[in-house]
């Protein structure tokens, strides 16, 4: 090459590097815009069906507490024909309790719930998760081997009744901690919070180094409904043969009848779920999830937590939380079957309110008491006579309640009597908040 085509080269060379130079600008524009499209295209996109190792779509891990609630189209055993609305729950609670937006909601489900049916445009502030059960390894369904009666007359509960008892109790402990969760909240469809919470509850957990809370009292343990004797028993058996020592006291009588006759109702609770996976609890819940008592006999979560809490944990790691009224109620086609409610110490229609004013009266009245010195208002003995502990309502063919004392003073509180009054049904509704 010439010298004169040596030079023309290297000119053309050097426009282009200066061309080049000039549209790097809009070039490196036009790349951060074909980036932030594609990034939120992907964030406005959650109802895709991709789901995360856990089954869950709609969001990522945001902290380490997690409020859990179980939700399905229609209740496989009460109530067959009632729709659920997950939205209802999930805006009373936000309303109630302002610092939920601190806590990741894992809404788990069977299958039968997309995107679409979570109400996101009512729910802003929450970080909502829908986590499908069947994607996560292990937490749903009977045991290995298992034996698992169909739903019956004899057997009144599903299988997916069912099987909701076994996550609560046995899988979902593992299930969350692979998740990356510390803390968990249970949060039920028909769960009421009827007056404000000020606080972050998991906080408030930690604050007292507890590993468990809970709002409400209930009297299951020793019932007819759910084998007293068995399931005593079997605690009986287990304290003995592993030499456990209950850390709420010696066993000195058989369980439901002392130790175990008042237990957590645990359609709300609050725990620490690295204590569910101690080697002494893990062992409880071998034994408990093997003895397959879930599907041949319903023993429930309820009664499961209560028998861990009192043989493994100390009595000053149980925090009751007193101050904010909640009401759980199961409603069976129309009717009231299970439930109660419990008034907060702090809940400002205490001095407002003429329902509840009219029941202290009432209260005083009949048995000199006051408000706090009743742990939980338990409605309709007529129905739910497993709940209040007597037959004399149902002898009558009225309703009841049942106030169960001491729960919030001192001593220890499964002794605690408890007072019931029937009443007939019109009386009792005024009793509803």
């Amino acid at each position: 090459m010439s010298t004169s085509g040596k030079c023309f080269a290297i000119l053309i060379i050097l426009f282009a590097a200066n061309w080049m130079l000039a549209l790097r600008p809009s070039l490196d524009l036009f790349a951060k815009t074909l980036m932030s499209s594609t990034s939120q295209q992907t964030i406005e996109e959650p109802q895709q069906e991709i789901h995360d190792i856990q089954g869950c779509i709609g969001g990522k891990r945001t902290s380490g507490d997690a409020i859990v609630m179980m939700i399905q189209k229609n209740h496989s055993t009460y109530s067959g024909e009632h729709s659920v609305d997950i939205g209802g729950p999930l805006i009373t609670l936000k309303e109630a309790y302002p610092q939920v937006s601190k806590a990741d909601i894992l809404l788990w489900h069977e299958g039968d719930f997309t995107w679409d049916d979570v109400p996101i445009n009512k729910l802003d502030g929450m970080n909502v998760r829908l986590c499908n059960l069947k994607h996560a390894e292990g937490a749903w369904g009977p045991p290995p081997n298992a034996q698992v009666p169909p739903k019956s007359p004899e057997m009144p509960w599903s299988v997916g009744y069912r099987n909701m008892i076994r996550f609560y109790a046995v899988t979902v402990w593992d299930v969350l901690a692979d998740m990356g969760y510390e803390y968990v909240m249970r949060l039920d469809d028909d769960s009421n919070f009827m007056s404000p919470i000020q606080y972050n509850l998991f906080d408030a957990l930690r604050s007292q180094d507890a590993v468990y809370g809970y709002r409400m009292d209930v009297r299951e343990c020793g019932s007819t409904d759910f084998g007293p004797d068995e399931f005593s028993g079997w605690v009986d058996s287990y304290v003995n043969k592993t030499q456990t020592n209950p850390r709420h006291g010696p066993l000195t009588e058989s369980y439901c009848k002392k130790m175990g006759r008042f237990g957590f109702y645990n359609n709300f609770f609050l725990t620490r779920i690295d204590w569910w996976r101690r080697p002494e609890v893990v062992h409880f819940e071998k034994a408990f999830d093997e003895s397959n008592y879930i599907y041949s006999k319903r023993y429930g979560d309820l009664l499961f937590h209560t028998a861990a809490i009192k043989l493994f944990a100390e009595p000053r790691e149980v925090l009751k939380y007193v101050d904010w009224s909640y009401a759980h109620v199961t409603v069976n086609h129309g009717e009231w079957v299970y439930g109660g409610v419990s008034f907060g110490t702090e809940d400002p229609r205490r001095k407002k309110s003429k329902k509840i004013k009219h029941f202290q009266k009432w209260m005083m009245d009949r048995w000199g008491l006051t408000l706090d010195q009743v742990g939980v208002l338990s409605f309709d003995c007529n129905v739910t006579n497993h709940l209040c502990g007597v037959s004399s309502c149902a002898k009558t063919g009225e309703h009841g309640i049942e106030l169960q004392m001491g729960l919030q003073g001192t001593g220890p509180w499964w002794q605690a009597p408890a007072l019931v009054q029937c009443l007939p049904k019109e009386q009792w509704h005024m009793f509803e908040n």
